[in-house]
């Protein structure tokens, strides 16, 4: 469905889109759209001061789309430019950090402003929780030595309550790679639910920015910009979302089509 600019130089540009990301300062607005328009990442990069741009393309069922990507600094001092970044956008994307509480909550003054100078009112928005590369699980020791005591009770292993931490956690481990306790995606899934797997660094859970997400009837993902796990999707799920409302970009094409395959209108999950 796309391709690089390379891929297919001869076909002419559709139409240009203007994609604004917007969210509060340090979330990884830019870092997000330097990975996506140049695969970069910078960990010292800057705030940004006012607003950075850039243009690139893409193709989207053989027919380029050219993007101007506005990314907005998050900085209250700047706010006095909002109705210019939002004026003739189709697509928003509004960023949150998923290690930092604050810059979700302050998603709804974003999503005020989105409906306040946004001037196309079906303008595509997609939330994305940045940053997941911060959250890595790990097993909870004390709870984990619990559960593994349980195991061995349950199985009538000769198990004493004396019996020292650190072997106990071997033997857990001995019994996942002998595949007779394996970890596999359900026993990940079991883990995270009762508390013994978890993300010390993350504030924000997936659950609430599906919710949030549904509740302003935006496009979800969970990315990282160092990593870029979810970066591609993301863009490339708002550009198609978009294409699939002529309505959006369409001024003298009446005949004019992208595909028949549509998405669900009511879809607000990216699944990529």
């Amino acid at each position: 469905m796309y391709a690089s600019e390379s891929e297919d130089a001869s076909n002419a540009t559709i139409t240009t889109l203007k994609i604004l990301i917007i969210g509060e300062s340090g979330v990884g607005k830019s870092s997000l759209m330097l990975r996506f328009v140049d695969d970069t990442f910078d960990p010292e990069l800057a705030a940004t001061i006012g607003v950075d741009f850039r243009v690139t393309s893409m193709n989207v069922d053989g027919n380029r789309v050219k993007l101007a990507i506005w990314d907005t600094a998050g900085q209250e001092r700047f706010r006095t430019l909002t109705p210019s970044y939002y004026r003739g956008a189709q697509g928003v994307i509004c960023v949150y950090d998923v290690t930092n509480r604050s810059s979700f909550e302050n998603l709804d003054h974003w999503m005020t402003e989105v409906e306040t100078y946004i001037t196309k009112g079906d303008a595509v928005k997609m939330l994305v929780g940045n940053k997941i590369d911060m959250v890595s699980p790990f097993l909870s020791v004390t709870l984990l030595t619990i559960a593994a005591c349980s195991y061995f009770v349950l199985f009538n292993c000769r198990c004493s309550l004396l019996i020292n931490t650190r072997f106990l956690i071997l033997e857990y481990y001995a019994l996942c790679s002998a595949n007779i306790f394996p970890l596999s995606l359900l026993n990940f899934h079991f883990l995270f639910k009762t508390g013994f797997l978890i993300q010390p660094n993350r504030e924000v859970s997936r659950e609430d920015g599906l919710k949030f997400a549904k509740r302003h009837r935006a496009l979800f993902i969970e990315a990282s910009a160092k990593t870029k796990e979810g970066v591609q999707c993301a863009f490339e799920e708002l550009i198609e979302k978009i294409i699939q409302t002529p309505g959006l970009w369409e001024s003298d094409r009446p005949a004019f089509r992208l595909g028949q395959n549509t998405a669900n209108a009511n879809d607000s999950y990216c699944g990529c």
